[in-house]
């Protein structure tokens, strides 16, 4: 009898142990609501990096840092926000082709904004099947930037393909991914599937050098880089500005 309570209380420890394994992983993702820059709910997701990312993400900043960015951030917006609210260049359902695992890895500062500026980087496709490029904001928006967008590994991929295209190194933009644009190649839970059910809108993908003007959901990726990257991602609406 006394070895079978042995045996008992030696499974039980052992399932509370395992159970407060994922809480190790466990990071705080703070999502601004655009009308309330200041009121912002706290929610802990829990990720597998093994299975979910190629890299392991950067941690999330201080709580006092992010208000501080979320803050500047929303200040910054103003001259970019979408005005009515429903705008049909607001295509919001297309937040849906972000799984949840990829989404907590944002904290969105406004739902619909529209900047202008110059292309000044491309990627044609992500093996999650977005098109990635890169937009040098035109003054009125030039302060919707993050730290992270000034950081080197962001200005120097570019050098080679902004040379050529008679653009000088080594320039900030405003990363912008439009979801779904090509094949999802990659096999990591968190991209399987995303496209399941796409069916446009597909865009007319910008080149080097060209102005367009951009609608998009603008948030802020801590996970990506340091100091984390000011983004509109997913992209609503591309065209160019003539």
């Amino acid at each position: 009898m006394q070895g079978n309570i042995t045996t008992l209380m030696l499974v039980i420890i052992i399932t509370i142990s395992m159970s407060t394994v994922p809480l190790l992983s466990s990071f705080i993702i703070r999502t601004a609501r655009a009308e309330e820059p200041n009121n912002v709910s706290t929610t802990t997701t829990t990720m597998n990096t093994n299975t979910t990312l190629s890299k392991a993400p950067i941690p999330f900043p201080s709580q006092s840092t992010i208000r501080a960015d979320i803050a500047r951030m929303f200040a910054a917006s103003a001259n970019a926000v979408v005005v009515p609210a429903g705008s049909q260049k607001c295509l919001v359902n297309l937040d849906r082709f972000i799984l949840p695992l990829k989404e907590h890895r944002f904290i969105v500062i406004r739902h619909c904004v529209t900047i202008t500026g110059r292309v000044i980087w491309t990627h044609y496709f992500n093996d999650d099947g977005d098109a990635n490029f890169n937009v040098q904001l035109d003054p009125p928006f030039a302060a919707m930037l993050a730290q992270g967008n000034y950081n080197p590994s962001y200005l120097s991929k570019a050098y080679t393909k902004e040379q050529k295209a008679g653009i000088a190194p080594g320039i900030a933009g405003i990363h912008v991914e439009a979801v779904c644009q090509g094949p999802v190649t990659s096999n990591l839970t968190i991209n399987v599937g995303a496209c399941d059910g796409y069916s446009g809108p597909y865009f007319v993908l910008p080149k080097l050098g060209e102005h367009v003007s951009v609608t998009g959901r603008y948030l802020i990726e801590y996970p990506e880089v340091q100091g984390g990257l000011a983004e509109l991602h997913p992209a609503y609406d591309i065209h160019p500005v003539h």
